[in-house]
């Protein structure tokens, strides 16, 4: 536990730095992928544009129908915010959290729970709240993050948000990515246009250890609720990688003592922050990725779009240099012999899985429409209209 006490900023210091010492430093490369200053540009846009297989990029795919009861009733879009060998974990927003197996489906318990009370959190941090290495998720309380136990142990480690010396209110830091047992990292949301900052490492007490500096500054007349995003953070290799804001355009490398961009994403044929500037700015004007992660080899993304380009799924292939994403209409990954609908995936992880659903209306449209094939089991093919959904979870080829 916690005492927002504070420890000495030397002994911080030479764990953060001890710890990026094994990251390598990495030269990005060009729009050719040479190597160079640039970073690896992406061609969002000029990707081509066309039906996605399944089997292109996956060698295996899991189908799960959660168990649906009034203990356990996901609504709407439930967010993704787990997954381990043994369960996966959604939420109704940022409200409540459910844990099922992820072999059958089957509702095991809640994590956490919803209030004032002690052990008890205000609301979860989305869907970039988990801590894998410890089956940890990260919730908001007020001046901390307490962290839920998916195993029902109950609450365990509490971490101080941070806020820089001298300085009243604390930084606009969604969720902590934990780097080891006493430090973690994370992103500063740029809610006025004019942050200083864009990465904090700070220990468990909230003491800031370590700061990155925000290049992207811009004028923004009125701060708009969509800016206040998480900060993805995932392990390539020996890197430690990490994308964030609105848009999620850039993959940085965070190394000792600078962040080095990896891979721009070429979204919009505009820069959206002049709109910021401008204050013309709508999501719905601007294409913005939801997820993206770099395996091997491919840079796996989903997005939402404007009206023309709408939402869907798509990869950078490193090795061919190409990109490629979905068609409009099918809005995702698509299965070679028809079984199921389009998938969209809303979360992933770098062990390689990448995790979506289809809610019980997308299945039942499905089966009205393409018939109900005999290998479905029957669970599958008694899906009604106010179940939870169905899980999805396939597995990136290696």
């Amino acid at each position: 536990m916690s005492s927002c006490s504070k420890e000495p900023f030397m002994k911080c210091m030479s764990k953060f730095i001890l710890l990026l010492a094994v990251l390598p430093f990495v030269s990005c490369g060009g729009p050719n992928g040479k190597k160079g200053n640039a970073c690896v540009v992406v061609d969002f846009l000029g990707a081509q544009e066309r039906t996605v297989y399944m089997d292109e990029v996956f060698d295996s795919v899991e189908i799960v129908p959660l168990e649906t009861s009034s203990s356990c009733l996901l609504t709407g879009e439930p967010f993704v915010l787990a997954l381990t060998d043994s369960f996966v974990v959604l939420s109704n927003s940022t409200r409540e959290a459910f844990l099922f197996d992820r072999v059958s489906g089957r509702f095991v318990h809640r994590i956490g729970r919803q209030g004032n009370g002690p052990n008890e959190y205000f609301y979860l941090v989305f869907d970039a709240c988990f801590d894998r290495y410890h089956d940890v998720i990260y919730a908001n309380r007020g001046n901390k993050w307490i962290g839920l136990s998916i195993k029902g142990d109950g609450a365990g480690d509490l971490v101080c948000k941070p806020k820089m010396s001298g300085e009243e209110g604390f930084l606009g830091i969604i969720n902590p990515y934990r780097l080891n047992d006493s430090l973690y990292i994370g992103y500063v949301n740029n809610l006025t246009g004019d942050e200083k900052l864009k990465l904090v490492v700070f220990n468990r007490e909230g003491n800031v250890v370590q700061t990155y500096p925000n290049q992207l500054r811009y004028f923004m007349e009125r701060p708009f609720m969509a800016s206040f995003c998480p900060g993805y953070f995932y392990k390539y290799d020996t890197e430690l990688c990490f994308y964030g804001g609105v848009y999620k355009d850039t993959i940085y490398t965070v190394e000792p003592g600078r962040l080095s961009p990896k891979y721009a994403i070429a979204l919009n044929e505009k820069s959206p922050y002049k709109a910021l500037e401008a204050s013309e700015h709508e999501l719905k004007k601007f294409n913005y990725l939801v997820r993206m992660m770099e395996y091997e080899p491919y840079l796996l993304f989903s997005h939402f779009g404007r009206e023309e380009v709408g939402n869907g799924v798509g990869f950078y292939d490193k090795k061919k240099r190409k990109t490629v994403r979905s068609k409009k209409a099918e809005g995702g990954f698509v299965s070679r012999d028809g079984k199921g609908p389009s998938f969209f995936f809303r979360y992933m992880d770098d062990r390689g899985y990448v995790v979506g659903y289809w809610t019980a209306t997308q299945w039942i449209d499905f089966l009205e429409k393409h018939g109900q094939p005999e290998s479905f089991s029957e669970s599958l093919l008694n899906i009604k209209y106010d179940d939870n959904p169905i899980l999805v979870v396939a597995r990136v080829k290696k």
